[in-house]
């Protein structure tokens, strides 16, 4: 006998279905809360579960009093969990991961090494960040955007112009591939992560400072894994 896919699944897919034929085309708002969970017959809580999922994908937006819109219709190749969507193109996050896994460390070691007067600078920035990220707690692409440029001004701070450079592009490639990564992790890893990375900044803790990035990379690099 053949086993029922679990309830969030069929939801996800149902979603996908609808983008996918154009029933829910391209920049047009999606049925509200209320309506898909009577037609679905299903929970609001598992309901904003998938919503939140393809909120992480890249694929629906939501716009607080406004309601929930359609922002990219490629999803052709979705399937029912998010696990299974980013392990379907791992290689590429993978390969950019490990890249970072060797950069970021070091890029913090040579922020460290600068004047006190660039890391204070850094410092700052890194805190507004963190603040924006802690502001923007599922709300995925604002989130994740600062969680870039937490990344990016550290490597910027280095004082080698093409440390930072190489992270934008990379970020810039691998933008859908790291929103699924998001979606595995949740928004508090990664704000947790950050806090410790700046605290260690602000101690002057070199040794903890590169071992919490590197820690923060190998995660996501064992969530491909997953």
């Amino acid at each position: 006998m053949q086993r029922k896919s679990p309830k969030s699944t069929q939801v996800f897919l149902y979603i996908r279905d609808q983008i996918k034929d154009g029933i829910w085309p391209l920049g047009e708002k999606i049925p509200s809360e209320a309506s898909l969970t009577s037609d679905l017959k299903i929970s609001r809580s598992t309901l904003r579960e998938v919503l939140a999922q393809y909120v992480s994908l890249g694929i629906l937006e939501s716009k607080q009093g406004k309601g929930t819109f359609v922002i990219d219709d490629k999803v052709e190749e979705l399937t029912g969990t998010v696990s299974e969507n980013a392990s379907k193109a791992p290689t590429l996050v993978r390969d950019v991961l490990e890249f970072r896994l060797l950069l970021e460390p070091q890029c913090i070691k040579m922020a460290m090494q600068r004047d006190r007067q660039t890391l204070n600078k850094l410092i700052l920035e890194l805190e507004k960040c963190n603040e924006s990220m802690e502001e923007n707690v599922g709300v995925a692409s604002k989130f994740i955007a600062a969680d870039i440029s937490f990344h990016i001004l550290i490597a910027e701070a280095s004082g080698n112009q093409f440390f930072g450079e190489c992270l934008h592009i990379l970020f810039e490639r691998t933008l859908k591939q790291h929103q699924q990564i998001n979606s595995l992790f949740g928004f508090q890893d990664g704000l947790r992560c950050h806090k410790k990375i700046l605290t260690y900044l602000k101690q002057g803790d070199l040794v903890r400072a590169q071992r919490e990035m590197k820690a923060h990379i190998e995660s996501a690099l064992e969530a491909l894994k997953a």
